[in-house]
């Protein structure tokens, strides 16, 4: 992976814990929270990884994000 690819990885990252932040409060976000606790309360570490390697699909499938995704890998 380039450094470029990197960056913009992290970023998306970033914006994508910013938008379940937000999220949370809706419906979906509650639903998305009961999941999280229920992986959670296996194991901690395995819990962080998998949410960061896949985005839920609510998140990957609302029009903001797709351009912001978007945008990300354009510029890189």
């Amino acid at each position: 992976m380039s450094q470029d690819n990197l960056r913009s990885w992290k970023l998306y990252i970033r914006f994508y814990s910013l938008y379940t932040r937000t999220k949370r409060k809706t419906l979906l976000g509650e639903k998305f929270k009961k999941k999280l606790q229920l992986k959670s309360n296996k194991k901690k570490g395995s819990n962080r990884k998998w949410f960061r390697i896949q985005p839920p699909l609510m998140w990957t499938r609302s029009p903001g994000a797709i351009t912001t995704i978007k945008k990300l890998f354009s510029q890189s």
